[in-house]
């Protein structure tokens, strides 16, 4: 996600917790992150993703916007993404600009990408992560494996109230980066707000989520993709 996106991000297992979290610990913010979270049965917002980066002597940024809905049935997730993104890339001959447009849509256990670069169409599928499926809980546990996780003082992103988490990676030598902090809506659990900072400490990658509409009327035919005439799948789901 939001973070969902690239980002993204098991001390929180499906079991419950046998005493109560320390008031102020990462623990009190990740029960309760999951718990409101839990709540919510469908959700439509808008996710931004901004990137920044040197590469090669070149400065490569990236913008990506989605319109992203999303709906529980059961214990999986339907998701369905349509994006934008572009990127701009600066040397010494000028900036370039490239735009792609993609649609993505996820059952729950498989994601089909639609992608439109100059007209022409791309279709993969591959295995449902956490990349694609709002789910935090999952989105803990994934965390957790390659990073420590920290609670940072409660802070207000716009208007609402936020738990502030700082993800810091194991492995800080083949890391190339120093830290993550992410947000979270304290009354429903979302993040709304994930920034990522370069080994100087530099922001170099944001995600921000706004227009936030919780529980929506949504269909699950939204959730279906077609694929254009004489566009072939290639699946890379299977092992």
């Amino acid at each position: 996600m939001t973070c969902w996106i690239w980002l993204a991000v098991s001390a929180l297992t499906s079991t419950t917790f046998m005493v109560s979290p320390k008031p102020g610990s990462i623990e009190e913010a990740e029960k309760s992150i999951v718990e409101r979270f839990g709540s919510i049965q469908s959700l439509a917002a808008t996710l931004t993703n901004e990137e920044s980066q040197e590469i090669e002597g070149k400065q490569v940024s990236k913008v990506i916007t989605r319109q992203v809905e999303w709906i529980r049935q059961g214990q999986r997730f339907l998701y369905r993404a349509e994006a934008r993104a572009k990127t701009t890339q600066t040397d010494g001959h000028g900036p370039s600009t490239r735009e792609i447009s993609s649609t993505t849509v996820s059952d729950g256990e498989k994601v089909v990408s639609l992608t439109d670069q100059d007209g022409k169409v791309s279709a993969v599928q591959r295995k449902a992560d956490v990349t694609v499926t709002p789910d935090v809980h999952a989105m803990f546990e994934q965390l957790r494996r390659d990073s420590t996780l920290k609670r940072f003082p409660d802070v207000k992103v716009g208007m609402d109230d936020c738990y502030a988490i700082q993800v810091v990676p194991k492995d800080k030598k083949e890391s190339d980066v120093l830290q993550t902090m992410i947000y979270f809506r304290k009354d429903i659990g979302l993040d709304v707000r994930t920034v990522v900072y370069g080994k100087k400490n530099q922001p170099i990658f944001t995600s921000t989520t706004t227009n936030v509409r919780l529980n929506p009327t949504l269909f699950p035919d939204r959730f279906v993709v077609t694929l254009p005439d004489g566009v072939e799948l290639i699946d890379q789901s299977k092992p």
